[in-house]
């Protein structure tokens, strides 16, 4: 599938994404650089690009779990929404390091609620809520356990 970003809907993205990419190729040795062109990616729907960038991030900086996290993210995404085989090794990966790794335990929250495994969804983000490793997102954690419980409720009453 071709991909590229809509530069007549986000214009901004379009130079930032251009940006990103002449710092990386000024700095091929920064793994960091190449992470926040892999988030412009996501960001602008260039999925394959993004799990290219965040591979090569990888393969500078090793198998680190936010690394594994977006990687997995990057894959699932581009995956039409679903956790396929490498994703979930990524994710199993970046938890073994590391079980509080956010983007890893949010995508098997989004993963379980998109496939109405409500209660595996509210598992997950009831744990990231309660560790507190991203107290930024608590409102968010928060609104979604609600909402899992909202569709649990409204499943098991049909």
């Amino acid at each position: 599938m071709d991909q590229r970003v809509d530069e007549s809907k986000d214009y901004q993205l379009a130079a930032k994404i251009t940006a990103a990419r002449k710092e990386v190729a000024d700095e091929p040795n920064n793994y960091q650089l190449k992470v926040n062109l892999a988030n412009l990616y996501l960001q602008g729907g260039l999925f394959d690009e993004a799990v290219n960038s965040t591979e090569e991030a990888i393969s500078q900086a090793g198998e680190k779990p936010s690394l594994l996290g977006l990687l997995a993210k990057a894959m699932y995404y581009r995956d039409g929404r679903k956790l396929g085989e490498d994703a979930l090794h990524a994710i199993d990966k970046a938890l073994k390091q590391d079980n509080f790794e956010v983007t890893s335990r949010m995508l098997l929250a989004e993963d379980a609620f998109r496939r109405g495994e409500y209660h595996k969804a509210i598992e997950e983000w009831q744990l990231l809520l309660d560790s507190n490793v991203a107290p930024e997102n608590a409102k968010a954690f928060s609104n979604a356990i609600a909402n899992a419980k909202n569709r649990l409720a409204q499943k098991e009453t049909n």
